[in-house]
């Protein structure tokens, strides 16, 4: 039988992998400064070497000052050494005792949960749901998924609050947790600090009974409400580049039965502009681990700026809601459109068509909320085509806040962060984004950048 490693022969791992090395290797990556010797805890296993050579060793490796796991968004950190299951479970026990805290309902609070089918976060989603479930919340587990299939999930099983363990920052080696209260992201400012304070503060279970778990796949119902879009496309050509393995699977699912393609692979490190070039792709979209920001390139490799990019999204919302309505009884336009909004599977270009006055009054213009970082002259833009702006903190709850307030079917900005209106819910989601660049470019044969170009006036 295998014993267990003892003091005198420590396992030695470095951090963020997940199998052991040997202590040569270990020595050998000391020597040669490996970055995460910084945070390693056999750093001063040094071997045979100089004193001298010893002190240099410890002065290379000393570790930087350790990020706060508490970003403006959620938590974040390296993945099994900074974010690990303990750190997971006591925000979820954090979580849990806020959304007691905060229930409306007699009932347990119940939470929707959800990761990203990388096999090095499935502890933390286990101790995620075991940590909820200590604080008395009733766990649905929808397994893989993106912010917008857990956005559904939450609306259509009535649920209290969400959690999505991935990847939101730009590290591959990271990962996070973001929390949702009522359908509402938490941010910075807001109930984020609250839960922040509680997870630094001695958990006070209130019961002594464990919370339910079961596990419901809302998979097939999320691509439902995508799959009108994929229709009557041009055979393009896209290269994804995201870490966002549930994304990734949805696109491929949507597509399989068009000649559309979507070029992928996670081993391809090169520049998503060089990548496009390369595949002579229609354009490139790079994706953040969780499904919410979508930023674009152009046929030529080209950045395409946040705010342009919305501005093409919002001119065809505005468009396929204007000829949804003259399809239909466009005496009263506000009406028409409002009666659709129970169906989830109602397409997001009908909510362009939604005014953000009551129904009476069917003149009244859509809202696009725009993030406050966004250059004043971009209003010019979307005001031209109808909309009425409206500005707001570019934070996600703050972005929520005002999607809601204003009745708003799009809002976004700098961030690549583009948020729609759908039945009961408001949600940020890259393949909605990513769906309607299809279908713009669908219309016509013309690349992207001459698309772009007409959309803003330019010739």
């Amino acid at each position: 039988m295998m014993s267990e490693p003892s003091e005198s022969q420590p396992e030695y791992r470095c951090p963020g992998e997940s199998e052991p090395i040997s202590r040569a290797m270990h020595l050998a990556r000391l020597e040669a400064l490996y970055p995460a010797c910084a945070r390693c805890p056999h750093k001063d296993d040094t071997g045979e070497v100089s004193s001298r050579r010893a002190r240099h060793l410890a002065e290379a490796h000393r570790p930087p000052p350790s990020p706060a796991l508490f970003d403006d968004e959620g938590i974040s950190g390296v993945l099994l050494n900074e974010l690990t299951p303990a750190v997971a479970r006591r925000a979820a026990v954090a979580f849990g005792l806020h959304l007691r805290e905060h229930n409306e309902r007699e009932d347990w609070p119940r939470v929707v949960l959800a990761g990203d089918a990388r096999r090095l976060t499935t502890p933390l989603v286990a101790a995620a749901a075991d940590g909820l479930r200590f604080a008395g919340c009733h766990v649905t587990d929808i397994g893989q998924g993106t912010t917008g299939c857990l956005a559904l999930a939450m609306h259509r099983s009535a649920s209290d609050g969400g959690v999505l363990i991935g990847n939101a920052t730009d590290r591959h080696e990271n990962a996070s947790l973001r929390f949702w209260h009522a359908g509402r992201p938490l941010s910075r400012g807001d109930e984020l600090d609250e839960l922040e304070s509680r997870f630094d503060a001695e958990a006070n279970r209130p019961t002594r009974r464990y919370g339910s778990l079961e596990r419901v796949s809302f998979e097939a119902e999320y691509l439902t409400t995508l799959a009108g879009y994929y229709h009557g496309l041009r055979p393009l050509r896209v290269v994804l580049d995201t870490d966002c393995r549930p994304l990734v699977e949805y696109a491929r699912l949507l597509v399989e039965s068009l000649e559309c393609r979507f070029l992928h692979d996670f081993d391809d490190s090169r520049p998503l502009a060089d990548r496009v070039v390369a595949n002579r792709a229609h354009f490139g979209v790079r994706i953040d681990g969780i499904g919410e920001t979508c930023r674009a390139v152009d046929e030529r490799g080209v950045d395409v700026p946040g705010e342009r990019f919305l501005g093409l999204i919002a001119g065809y919302l505005l468009a396929q809601g204007r000829q949804r309505m003259v399809e239909g009884d466009a005496s009263r336009p506000s009406e028409t459109v409002c009666n659709t909004a129970a169906t989830i599977t109602r397409p997001v270009s009908e909510a362009a068509a939604m005014t953000t006055r009551p129904a009476s009054d069917a003149t009244a213009a859509p809202t696009l909320v725009l993030e406050d970082s966004a250059r004043p002259e971009r209003e010019s833009i979307p005001q031209a085509m109808g909309y009425r702006v409206v500005r707001a903190a570019g934070r996600r709850g703050a972005m929520h806040r005002a999607m809601v307030a204003e009745a708003a079917p799009l809002g976004g900005g700098p961030s690549g962060r583009f948020w729609y209106s759908g039945p009961g819910h408001v949600v940020p989601d890259a393949l909605v984004t990513l769906s309607l660049l299809l279908g713009i470019l669908s219309q016509s044969d013309r690349p992207l950048s001459e698309v772009l170009d007409a959309a803003s006036g330019r010739t």
